[in-house]
C-alpha cells in the first residue's frame, strides 16, 4: 500500500527551517536604504535649488538612549525658526553634531540652507543630509550584502528538505535510536533521531529535545521523505 504523502505548508516548514530568518536584515537594509536614499534626494534638492537664509536658534537639547550593545547615546538637536522668501516663518528641528551643537546658543543667528519651493527641506549644518545618507545608505547597503548572502546560504542548506517534500520518495523507516548532540538551546540539550529506511539507507532527523523524541523508541516506524537529487532522508516529522 503506498504511503499518503503529508500536506505541508511551506510558510510552516521555513519558519521551522530558520530560512525566515533572512527577513531580519531584509527589514534593515530596507528601513536604512529607506532613510539613506530620502536624505540624498533632499541633499540634492539643496545642491539643484538652495537659497541661503538666516535662522534663529529657538532652543537646543539632547537625547540620551542606549545602543544594541548597551552602550549609552547622545543625540543633539537644535530648534531654530527662519523665514523664507516671500513666506511665512517656519520652525523645524534638526540633529546635528556634537561640535555644532556646543558652537551655538539659544538666540544665535546661524546660516541656513533651504529649498525655494519645498522651504520645509533645510539644513543649518552645512552637508548634514549627504552625511546622513552616506551613513544609513552604508547601512543599508552592508544589510543588503549580508541579507543575500544569507539567503544564498540558506537556500543551498534548506533546498534539500524542500526538493524531498514536493518531489521525493516517500519511504517507511525504523527508528535505530537518539544520538547526542553537542549543541544546547535554551540551556536544553539536543538530540536527533537516528533511522534506517526501507531501503537500507541510514538518516537523521533535525534536532528536537529528548522529550521531543521520546515518543519515538528504537524500532518504532516512521515515514521519511527521499531528496530525489542527493538521495538524503528527512523525517516527516522535520516538516
Amino acid at each position: 500500500m503506498a504511503i499518503q504523502r503529508k500536506q505541508v505548508s511551506y510558510p510552516r516548514l521555513l519558519w521551522r527551517l530558520g530560512a525566515l530568518w533572512v527577513l531580519f536584515p531584509l527589514l534593515f537594509a530596507v528601513s536604512f536604504g529607506g532613510v539613506g536614499l530620502y536624505t540624498f534626494q533632499q541633499a540634492q534638492l539643496l545642491d539643484r535649488y538652495g537659497i541661503d537664509g538666516i535662522a534663529t536658534i529657538e532652543d537646543k537639547y539632547t537625547r540620551t538612549g542606549r545602543d544594541s550593545d548597551g552602550r549609552t547615546t547622545v543625540t543633539y538637536y537644535l530648534s531654530y525658526t527662519f523665514r523664507p522668501e516671500g513666506g511665512s516663518p517656519l520652525s523645524d528641528t534638526e540633529s546635528v553634531q556634537r561640535s555644532f551643537y556646543n558652537q551655538v546658543r539659544a538666540g544665535d543667528e546661524v546660516p541656513i540652507r533651504y529649498v525655494s519651493h519645498r522651504p520645509e527641506v533645510n539644513e543649518i549644518e552645512p552637508g548634514a543630509n549627504r552625511l546622513i545618507g552616506w551613513i544609513f545608505g552604508g547601512v543599508g547597503l552592508i544589510a543588503a550584502i549580508v541579507t543575500v548572502g544569507l539567503a544564498w546560504w540558506m537556500w543551498k542548506r534548506k533546498l534539500s528538505v524542500l526538493r524531498a517534500a514536493t518531489k521525493g520518495e516517500v519511504r517507511q523507516a525504523r527508528v535505530t535510536g537518539m544520538r547526542q548532540t553537542n549543541v544546547q538551546k535554551n540551556n536544553r540539550q539536543m538530540y536527533v533521531l537516528q533511522w534506517v529506511d526501507a531501503s537500507g539507507q541510514e538518516g537523521e532527523s533535525r534536532m528536537y529535545t529528548h522529550d521531543a523524541l521520546s515518543d519515538y523508541p528504537a524500532g518504532s516506524v516512521i515515514v521519511v521523505y527521499v531528496d530525489p537529487k542527493t538521495g538524503r532522508g528527512w523525517w516527516e516529522e522535520d516538516f
